[in-house]
């Protein structure tokens, strides 16, 4: 919006009529606000307070009112434009003084993009500059290789007068129509001298059309080869050459093993060389039992569900004691029948829900009552109990309800207050 001009800068009543009777006489139809400076805006604005008064005081006709606009006007209106050759965008449309059918698409249609998506009008294409052109070119030879089409082909030959010309302004070798062996590999030769490994798609492509591969490119440049063609002669060497690592390295030789043997054992059986890993038999998994004992580690405990069916039959096996059993309707309710004030775990609640359907139930069962209410003095008895060990977490809980803090319920109990971590 343009700034109205200070007091000192506006036009007399006189002069702000021959004012609007020039613009008038220029434009040749009535005058409206759109068509005044602002300068000439002010004046009017101070002199008449309003466009309508000065022009009837200028002996000038009205303005036709228009329509009030909706969607289907904006949407005409954006038609008029576009087969007027304006593009329709909202930086266009402010240039070229459509501003009210802006405010007007943004208010019935969702905006400019929408209501052009409404209108079936086509988004407007970009406008190329030479800077875009290189960054683009340099781009699409990184990702893709090769020549230029489309769009940003009809940008390099507007703007730069030829492909080649943009490509060199860009820094992108030019595209070679013809290649020959010779030329392949003088390439090649070029790019490894220059230190640069990397070919895009499109060489590669001309390479495996002359040579049958790149590698058989490479070779003919005297280059290093990078990938090999793996034979069973081949695999079984480089095995041999890693000898007794656990673990094969190189990606390309493991999904050779798979692809010539089977499986890497297979491959390193054929080798001469100690399978990668051991299998386990029902003698090696009691004898990692009695050296490792219980809790067994993950790899023993599947080889054990494995040769023997569970953990606990592979521990009777070998001879020491099976791990804790899991929870039964019986021992749920031994559990609930021991005289421990009501301290239970929290997975004899969870067998207690699962087997009788609520811990109260699983109560009514075992013949017990409901241990009382949490109290101080329950507390203090059941933390000397403890002693010094941490408290579990329902104490803990119980501990800041009643006392504010466990440590304030430890000095309660006279037990030894635990220090904090950092202090």
């Amino acid at each position: 919006m343009a700034r109205l001009a200070p007091p000192t800068q506006l036009l007399g009543r006189d002069a702000t009529l021959r004012a609007l009777r020039a613009l008038a006489k220029t434009l040749r139809r009535p005058v409206v606000a759109t068509d005044l400076d602002a300068r000439v805006r002010a004046s009017v604005f101070r002199q008449f307070r309003g466009l309508a008064a000065a022009r009837r005081a200028a002996g000038l006709p009205d303005a036709p009112s228009e329509p009030a606009w909706s969607r289907s006007r904006v949407l005409r209106e954006l038609r008029k434009l576009h087969r007027a050759g304006l593009r329709i965008t909202e930086a266009q449309l402010r240039a070229a003084g459509h501003g009210d059918i802006v405010g007007a698409a943004n208010k019935h249609a969702g905006g400019i993009v929408r209501a052009r998506a409404l209108a079936k009008i086509p988004a407007p294409r970009p406008k190329w500059t030479r800077g875009g052109i290189i960054d683009a070119l340099r781009l699409h030879v990184r990702a893709h290789g090769g020549g230029v089409h489309g769009a940003l082909g009809s940008a390099c030959k507007k703007l730069f007068g030829s492909i080649a010309e943009a490509r060199q302004a860009a820094g992108v070798s030019p595209v070679q129509r013809t290649w020959s062996k010779h030329a392949i590999i003088a390439e090649i030769r070029r790019q490894l001298a220059a230190g640069d490994d990397r070919f895009d798609r499109t060489f590669q492509g001309v390479a495996r059309h002359h040579f049958g591969s790149m590698n058989a490119a490479r070779e003919a440049a005297g280059a290093p080869v990078l990938r090999r063609r793996w034979s069973r002669a081949l695999v079984v060497r480089e095995l041999r050459a890693l000898g007794a690592a656990p673990l094969v390295q190189s990606s390309a030789l493991w999904n050779a093993c798979f692809r010539h043997f089977g499986s890497v054992a297979a491959a390193r059986r054929a080798a001469g060389l100690p399978a990668r890993r051991q299998t386990w038999s029902r003698e090696r998994v009691l004898d990692e039992l009695r050296r490792k004992g219980l809790p067994a580690p993950r790899a023993l405990r599947d080889a054990c569900k494995t040769r023997f069916g569970s953990l606990g039959a592979a521990c009777l096996a070998a001879g020491i004691d099976p791990p804790r059993q899991q929870w039964s309707r019986q021992r749920v309710l031994d559990e609930l029948r021991r005289p421990e004030d009501g301290a239970y775990h929290p997975s004899l609640w969870k067998a207690c829900r699962r087997h009788f359907g609520s811990v109260a139930a699983a109560r009514r069962a075992a013949g017990v009552q409901r241990p009382p209410p949490w109290s101080r003095n329950r507390l203090v008895r059941e933390i000397r109990r403890l002693g010094a060990r941490p408290l579990p977490t329902r104490l803990v809980k119980v501990a800041l309800r009643l006392f504010g803090s466990t440590n304030a319920a430890r000095r309660a109990a006279g037990v030894v207050v635990l220090r904090r971590r950092g202090k």
